[in-house]
């Protein structure tokens, strides 16, 4: 087989956290396996176990090898994982060696079958119920423990067991259901094995029967499968602007002076600012990016670089609301961008960088005749351009928000138009009434402000619905007028903390948690009014900061998407300061998007600086 690494492989099931089993007793099942495996992996269903019990057993697992690898198949899915259910013994594994990525028992097999399988790279998943069975088969060499079968136990029974075996990944299977996988995630589980709940010969009779009159009879399968898929992958939706940022550089360096010639040509086209904010213009930046813009850099969806004189102009996608779902996009969540494009080369530009990113843009408009927002990352300052862009425009209706998903926003979002701030506050209603949580970053830009209050009266408006809020403190002492030293010390700092947190646990009756941000200060987090936990910003050491902007948007990526795969908010934390270190290591907005990082260095570094054990990172 071409191999994964068997790392990678553990990586995806982690990552995946949804197994499906193929348990049949059907000799003819063949003959609907490609329908069978169509409509599942059409529902995202990326993990397959077929069971050894299983008629022509080997037969099935080969096909979805020659899927894998498009040997004798039209068709091609090279992004699943094989497996082989119910292997008991050496015999048992010895025919799937050569197909499969790991293997699964409902006991713990003897150490000669633990051996063939770490010879082939296979990953090894033997089944256990109580405590000192579970601990055996990790001391056996598992990669993680099925726990079997895990309704006669229930997620309380997980809890206890993960409360002192928790560095071992542990995945219920038989009898878990779609509304309980939230429970079994808070209680320890990192992956889950479900077959009869998304497929089984009752089923599978039914649907023969049905398909004779209806050639859609096979999406039962996806259906059910769905219902899993939505519940381990968790949706985060962030609602905002998107941008394009232009950054001057010479010999590497951004630059403290640049030419006349090219202040005038990218930094003097700006907004027009007369009258009340609904009557504000952008300048013509955007529209003359679409000159700079071939057909090719919209397609590479990767950054622009210009050459002028000793000057390099490098143009790249930003915008708080994307860079916000970088993290949680790499690591597994549904990241859902909630904005609008220009119809404009720009626009194509930003959709091919976000797609890259792995970002859901299913929800993103194209306006005509708009553009998009565009800025300037320089030593000399920041330039905007972005009223009136599309992003300024918008409207949305029907989003599908989730009980437990969440719905991030920020100060920028609000500010961009008057439309933008009535909408912003329309889907915050509609997220909440749903039963998602909602995220809010203060984020403020005051050249964006019409007045001192704007800001302020925006926050307001949605106070009543947040549930975990982010704070600069700078910021926050500007916007809302606090009285106290800006801090120069850790102590000050979190002095200042305190003062902050007792003004916004009384103004948001719904927040659960409160993270206030001190640039080189590092941060406090707040959880439910309660003593304060700070967080050093240099917990991961390093020799420079490469680039600050985009740091906090990471932070809060890696915050939200821990807690939606439900860990407490101090573990959340811990998975922010090394998104937020990462970021700082790293080029630009958005913090992993040169792809230098990803989730696995984020586990190896949760191990390092904060001890996790590898029962939590396989969770993450």
């Amino acid at each position: 087989m071409k191999h994964k690494t068997k790392d990678k492989k553990i990586y995806l099931i982690s990552k995946h956290k949804l197994i499906t089993i193929i348990s049949s007793q059907k000799k003819d099942l063949s003959k609907d396996f490609l329908e069978v495996i169509g409509q599942l992996y059409q529902a995202e269903v990326r993990v397959f176990e077929v069971t050894n019990t299983t008629p022509r057993a080997v037969d099935l697992v080969r096909i979805l090898y020659n899927l894998k690898y498009q040997i004798k198949s039209k068709f091609q899915m090279e992004d699943i994982l094989i497996g082989a259910g119910t292997i008991q013994s050496v015999k048992d594994l010895r025919p799937y060696v050569k197909i499969v990525d790991f293997a699964v028992s409902d006991i713990i097999p003897d150490k000669a079958t633990f051996a063939l399988a770490q010879k082939h790279k296979i990953a090894m998943i033997p089944g256990a119920l109580t405590p000192n069975e579970i601990k055996q088969a990790y001391r056996q060499g598992a990669d993680f423990v099925k726990v079997f079968p895990a309704s006669w136990i229930g997620s309380n029974g997980l809890r206890a067991i993960s409360r002192t075996h928790g560095h071992i990944p542990l995945i219920p299977t038989g009898g878990v259901k779609s509304n309980q996988i939230k429970e079994y995630l808070s209680s320890g589980a990192c992956a889950f094995g479900v077959g009869k709940e998304i497929f089984n010969d009752d089923i599978l009779d039914e649907v023969r029967q049905n398909s004779q009159n209806n050639n859609k009879a096979y999406n039962v399968f996806a259906e059910r499968a769905s219902k899993f898929i939505e519940a381990v992958k968790p949706r985060i939706f962030s609602l905002g602007e998107t941008m394009i940022e232009i950054l001057i550089e010479r010999q590497g360096q951004q630059v403290k002076k640049i030419s006349e010639e090219l202040l005038s040509k990218y930094i003097s086209k700006m907004d027009y600012r007369e009258g009340q904010k609904n009557r504000w213009r952008s300048g013509s930046l955007c529209r003359d990016l679409d000159k700079v813009f071939t057909q090719g850099d919209v397609g590479a969806g990767q950054e622009v670089k210009i050459r002028a004189g000793e000057d390099a102009v490098i143009i790249r996608a930003a915008g708080d609301a994307a860079n916000v779902l970088t993290v949680p996009a790499q690591m597994g969540a549904e990241a859902i961008l909630m904005t609008a494009f220009g119809n404009c080369r720009s626009g194509q530009f930003l959709r091919q960088w976000y797609q890259k990113l792995g970002i859901n843009l299913e929800y993103c408009h194209n306006i005509k005749d708009a553009h998009c927002g565009a800025f300037f990352l320089l030593s000399l300052g920041k330039r905007y351009s972005r009223l009136g862009s599309a992003a300024s425009r918008v409207k949305f209706s029907k989003i599908p928000y989730q009980k437990d998903g969440i719905l991030h926003f920020t100060g920028i979002s609000q500010m961009i138009s008057p439309n933008a701030r009535q909408e912003c506050l329309k889907q915050v209603k509609a997220a909440s009434r749903l039963g998602a949580k909602i995220s809010y970053n203060l984020n403020d830009r005051p050249a964006l402000r019409e007045s001192e209050k704007e800001l302020e009266e925006a926050f307001l408006e949605a106070a009543p619905y947040i549930n975990y809020l982010f704070l600069g403190v700078e910021e926050t002492k500007e916007v809302f007028g606090l009285k106290f030293n800006l801090p120069h010390s850790r102590q000050a700092f979190i002095k200042g903390a305190y003062i902050i947190k007792q003004k916004f646990f009384k103004q948001c009756p719904k927040l659960e948690t409160l993270i206030i941000t001190g640039g080189k200060l590092g941060f406090c987090l707040f959880v439910d009014d309660d003593a304060v936990r700070y967080f050093p910003s240099d917990v991961i050491p390093r020799k420079k900061i490469v680039e600050p902007v985009g740091a906090g948007d990471s932070l809060i990526g890696g915050f939200l998407y821990a807690l939606s795969r439900q860990f407490l908010p101090v573990k959340a934390a811990e998975v922010a300061n090394i998104t937020a270190g990462l970021s700082l290591l790293n080029r630009g907005s958005g913090g992993l998007d040169s792809g230098k990082y990803g989730i696995i260095e984020i586990k190896e570094l949760l191990q390092k600086y904060y001890s996790w054990n590898k029962g939590d990172t396989m969770r993450l």
